[in-house]
């Protein structure tokens, strides 16, 4: 399971901070709107293969598409 809150919107870009497992540490990826490209900013610690950041950038590709970037969220999979 992944968390994620949105940590800055303007209108070149969105940031989300993300929480792995309920974790303390956490990791942050930007969207950029003008490029309409993903950037990892930092890993969570326990991230190690990209695992959780992937999940995130899947759902705010969803928000992309909605036109809609959602303050916060979870993704859980088995």
């Amino acid at each position: 399971m992944v968390k994620f809150v949105l940590k800055e919107e303007t209108t070149e870009k969105v940031v989300y901070e993300y929480f792995t497992e309920n974790a303390l540490d956490s990791g942050f990826v930007m969207y950029d709107k003008n490029e309409e490209k993903f950037l990892i900013i930092a890993l969570a610690k326990n991230d190690y293969h990209q695992r959780y950041v992937q999940k995130v950038i899947l759902k705010i590709r969803d928000f992309v598409t909605a036109n809609s970037f959602q303050n916060e969220g979870i993704v859980a999979w088995y």
